[in-house]
């Protein structure tokens, strides 16, 4: 994600009815077309008073020191972080999912956790500890340990220290409007779409091979 000003809404690496019928497109729609359009349009006018940081990437807003008034400093990181955000959970989505863990992630699940079952059953609670909005991330360091982590609102993970391996979007809109009041439901649905090859890819990124 190294684009900066003026941001694109990038288009879905799948049709809305794409991850149908775990997914509605009606859902994805809503969730792609009109929310994250609408954060993508907020930053860029947002950014566009700021000159000095029209050649900054979404991580550098999120994790920079703004010089600016405290109020646009808030918005500008709290938008691109809900662009980064959801780039990203759409992105380790893909319709059917993949079956499983790629070797490297899954021996370090294994190691971190003691089971896939574990991993997400510590997942759920994490994602019912958030009160309000917010994300759940399955993040990495540069030695591969993983990190099972809820951030609020759309603030992203401290992104210098950890790489997102997945991240799970808990807003509301997210699922609501498919699964009303019925967050395990959504949870136990969105396991079924993991794109484990983009995680497995980013997992290795991130470890720069050290696990091979």
């Amino acid at each position: 994600m190294s684009e900066h000003y003026p941001f694109q809404k990038m288009s879905l690496p799948y049709h809305y009815a794409g991850l149908a019928p775990t997914i509605s497109p009606n859902t994805l729609y809503v969730h792609d077309a009109a929310l994250l359009a609408g954060y993508v349009d907020t930053l860029n006018y947002l950014v566009a008073q700021y000159p000095q940081y029209h050649d900054w990437s979404l991580e550098h807003l999120i994790t920079g020191k703004l010089l600016m008034p405290e109020t646009d400093r808030l918005r500008i990181q709290n938008y691109a972080g809900a662009v980064f955000n959801h780039r990203l959970f759409f992105e380790r989505a893909c319709p059917k999912g993949s079956s499983k863990p790629g070797p490297h992630l899954s021996t370090a699940i294994a190691n971190r956790y003691g089971s896939m079952a574990q991993f997400q059953q510590l997942f759920q609670q994490a994602a019912h500890s958030i009160f309000g909005s917010g994300w759940v991330w399955l993040n990495t360091d540069s030695e591969g340990n993983l990190h099972i982590a809820i951030t609020s609102d759309n603030a992203a993970p401290a992104l210098h220290v950890f790489t997102p391996i997945l991240v799970l979007d808990v807003w509301e809109h997210a699922y609501f409007l498919q699964f009303p009041a019925q967050l395990d439901r959504y949870i136990q649905t969105w396991f079924t779409l993991i794109n484990w090859d983009k995680a497995e890819e980013a997992f290795l990124q991130a470890t720069s091979g050290r696990q091979s």
